[in-house]
């Protein structure tokens, strides 16, 4: 069979390196290379209390975070009215748990992130699926079984390109909305990252990542030399006991190591480490459920943090984030036509 556009254009976006265009390789076929390096994300959030909530902090209007319109719209077959994200999917709590800095049941507009900016950040349409798939959630702009939409957080290499299999996605400043002449920030920096809080993947990931997408294994104890050991990517052994955020290694994963590098996730997203993609689906129904609560609740009274919370709640990030789903399928549709 003759290959379709899609088939060319995913073609075309692999042999790219560092510039692919970002208006034809954030939708369309993928690898299953680029599929084994995906899994879904996780967005951690804190419920902000007395004192510490944006009109109380002040100094947010006309901010980088505030450039982007919000569009609470989201099309389906139920309804055309304005999106409420459910926080109950990540942080209502008990009545035995609640206290007064762990409220009963917030609202969504009252959840706030601090661990990445969305000016480093894209989304990408992912492919159909077959029509027998179980998947929940439909593309709403092919009414078919699909991811549709997502988030791409960021924390990889596949923003720079370096990777032949990069999953690409449309930077949510193609339009302008920071400027002409704007560029994405370094998304390799921590401060975009969003460490996970956690993950969770099943047997066959688990040997995946050890013997193929983690270059030194993802389960202790990790090698050192350069012999091939059945499939794992072997590493030179290092000239001495240094962090692996450092360019070494330790071997037997009881080294010193921060928390985000473990159950921060780092160690799977990390470019030196497995490089896999994270993903959250746009779908409001699927995007809550990807909510984590950070139920201390304390990093809004952190100073180093603390003006991030005078952004966007996640309610109006979202609202932003579809913003630029709606550009997106308008570049689609030209591409298409042309």
């Amino acid at each position: 069979a003759a290959p379709t556009n899609n088939d060319n254009r995913a073609s075309s976006c692999r042999r790219r390196r560092r510039s692919s265009d970002p208006n034809t390789c954030f939708y369309g076929n993928m690898s299953r290379a680029m599929l084994e390096r995906t899994i879904p994300g996780l967005f951690r959030v804190e419920v902000a209390l007395p004192g510490w909530k944006r009109s109380d902090y002040g100094h947010y209007q006309d901010n980088l975070y505030s450039q982007i319109p919000i569009d609470l719209q989201w099309e389906t077959t139920r309804s055309h009215s304005n999106v409420t994200l459910d926080a109950a999917s990540c942080c209502h709590v008990s009545n035995e748990t609640q206290n007064d800095h762990i409220p009963h049941t917030p609202p969504a507009t009252d959840l706030y992130f601090w661990e990445t900016s969305i000016n480093a950040l894209g989304i990408r349409r992912m492919p159909d699926l077959s029509s027998s798939s179980t998947v929940a959630s439909r593309d709403p702009a092919t009414n078919t079984p699909s991811l549709g939409w997502v988030l791409m957080q960021v924390g990889g290499l596949d923003e720079m390109g370096f990777n032949s299999d990069a999953i690409h996605d449309y930077w949510v400043g193609s339009d302008g909305y920071f400027g002409l002449n704007a560029r994405r920030p370094e998304t390799l920096k921590g401060r975009y990252s969003n460490n996970q809080g956690g993950w969770m993947a099943t047997k066959r990931q688990l040997v995946e990542w050890h013997t193929k997408q983690c270059q030194r294994g993802f389960l202790p104890p990790y090698p050192y030399d350069n012999i091939d050991k059945g499939g794992i990517k072997q590493m030179p052994r290092p000239p001495s006991n240094r962090s692996p955020m450092h360019g070494g290694f330790q071997y037997d994963g009881l080294g010193f190591e921060s928390v985000e590098y473990w159950s921060g996730g780092q160690q799977l997203f990390g470019p030196i480490g497995c490089n896999l993609k994270r993903i959250i689906p746009l779908d409001p129904h699927q995007f809550a459920r990807h909510l984590l609560y950070h139920s201390s609740n304390n990093k809004q009274r952190h100073g180093t943090v603390q003006h991030r919370f005078c952004s966007h709640n996640i309610q109006e990030f979202w609202g932003q984030l579809n913003t630029v789903r709606r550009n997106a399928e308008k570049v689609i549709q030209n591409n298409e036509k042309g």
